[in-house]
Formats: structure tokens, C-alpha cells, sequence
């Protein structure tokens, strides 16, 4: 039977014994030891799933901060603590609609990586706001962005049963109330050059454009629209219907 990294067994039991690196030691003391388990297979998948939670915190620097492991290793049910993993099982449990909380698990995962939630920290919070920033999006997709992951997290840490601050709370948000950049209407040229290029295309959305531009509708409204909404010798549309997203 192969040697657990990191691990020590005294009378039948495995103990996760790791030194605490320098630069950690004033949060962490000198040496991290954990009772993990009697079984050589469970003991094996808890003291990596330790290590790799280690590595991301101790990345962070000088300030990471410890956080209850032996309550962690109680929630066995939760073997994949990623963030991604949280977002799914927060949508399934709320049964809320996913477009944004996806949306926002993806950009933030592509950004600091698909980690496990204990890891993730507040610096990694304001980089993602910085990110969002950088791309020019507006105050209030940020926020919903921010909401978004905040609500993830709240519910993750309470199935963790962790006690530690949501990254996301309490992120403030510059320019609340003012558009990052300023958006403009087209022009009656760039108009007439989006509509050529549309007819001119073979995909079987090729009037979604022109209808946008000439009926000012949202594109759910557009999708919506049944053929009794159409009225050719009026030359009307009738946009009483929106699709909505599952």
C-alpha cells in the first residue's frame, strides 16, 4: 500500500500532517495536522483534496486566512467544492433561471480559474470587477454579475458549512448610475450595410436584422412572433409575446 502524501498514520487512523510554509505561519502556526480516516482510499481523497485547496490558498500570499477543514471533511457529500460545481447545484436547488448565473460562473472561472470555493478570496472578487470593467461593461451588468456569484457563494457556504465571509459581498461598484460608455444609435448608413449583409447571407435568421432596425423589437420579442402576428397587406407586426428562456 503506496505512501499518502503528506499524511501520517498512528494507531490505524491517517493524519494529514503538512509544515505551514513562513510566509504562512503567522495565520497558520507551524504545522497543519487533521485527522482524516481509518481507510486508505478515503484518507488518500481527502488529503488531496486538502493539498489542492492548500496550494490555491497559500498562492493568494500572506493573507490567507485558515479556514474549519475537519468541518469540511464532515460534508462528504460534497466531494467537488468548485465553483462551477456550486453554480449548477445552486441553480437545480432554487430552480432560478441559469443565463446569468452561468454566464457569470464562466467568466469569473476563466479568469481565476475553476477552484474550489473555500479558496476563493475577496483580492480574486475586485480582479474580476477590474476584468469586467477593462471589457467596458456597464455598472448595472457588473452588478448582475456580482449578484449573481454572491448568491452562488451564500448557498455554498452554507452547505460547506463554512464560516467566511462571501467574496462577493458588499462589492462596491463606481459609477452606478453612468454607463461605462456612452451607446449610440446607427446610422442610416450603417443600417442600409447591416441589411445588405443580412440578405445577402444563407443563415435562415437573415430578416432578424431588418426587423430590429425597421420595428425597434427586442430580439425576444422577434423569436415570439406567430405567424397570425404578421399582417403582409398592412405591412404590420403584432409583438404582444415574448419568448421566454428555460
Amino acid at each position: 500500500m503506496r505512501h499518502i502524501k503528506y499524511t501520517i498514520q498512528r494507531h490505524g487512523v491517517y493524519y494529514y500532517n503538512r509544515r505551514v510554509p513562513k510566509k504562512q505561519q503567522p495565520n497558520w502556526g507551524d504545522l497543519l495536522r487533521l485527522r482524516l480516516s481509518s481507510d486508505h482510499t478515503t484518507a488518500k481523497q481527502s488529503a488531496l483534496r486538502i493539498d489542492i485547496i492548500l496550494d490555491d490558498l497559500w498562492k493568494q500570499g500572506s493573507n490567507s486566512v485558515p479556514i474549519d477543514f475537519q468541518k469540511l471533511l464532515n460534508r462528504t457529500q460534497f466531494e467537488d467544492s468548485r465553483v462551477s460545481t456550486f453554480a449548477r447545484r445552486y441553480i437545480e436547488a432554487r430552480g432560478v433561471k441559469s443565463k446569468h448565473i452561468i454566464l457569470a460562473t464562466r467568466l469569473f472561472t476563466d479568469l481565476v480559474g475553476d477552484r474550489h470555493v473555500e479558496s476563493i478570496t475577496r483580492s480574486d472578487a475586485h480582479a474580476f470587477v477590474s476584468e469586467l470593467k477593462s471589457r467596458h461593461n456597464c455598472s448595472a451588468t457588473i452588478k448582475r454579475r456580482i449578484g449573481s456569484l454572491c448568491a452562488v457563494f451564500n448557498y455554498a457556504l452554507i452547505e460547506l458549512e463554512i464560516e467566511k465571509r462571501n467574496p462577493f459581498s458588499r462589492i462596491a461598484v463606481k459609477e452606478e448610475n453612468h454607463l461605462t460608455q456612452r451607446r449610440r444609435t446607427f446610422t442610416e448608413h450603417e443600417l442600409a450595410t447591416g441589411y445588405k449583409l443580412a440578405w445577402n447571407t444563407s443563415n435562415p435568421l437573415y430578416l432578424l436584422l431588418p426587423i430590429m432596425g425597421e420595428t425597434g423589437c427586442r430580439i425576444s420579442e422577434i423569436v415570439g412572433l406567430r405567424k397570425q402576428d404578421v399582417c403582409l397587406e398592412k405591412g404590420s407586426l403584432k409583438s404582444n409575446r415574448i419568448l421566454q428562456e428555460d
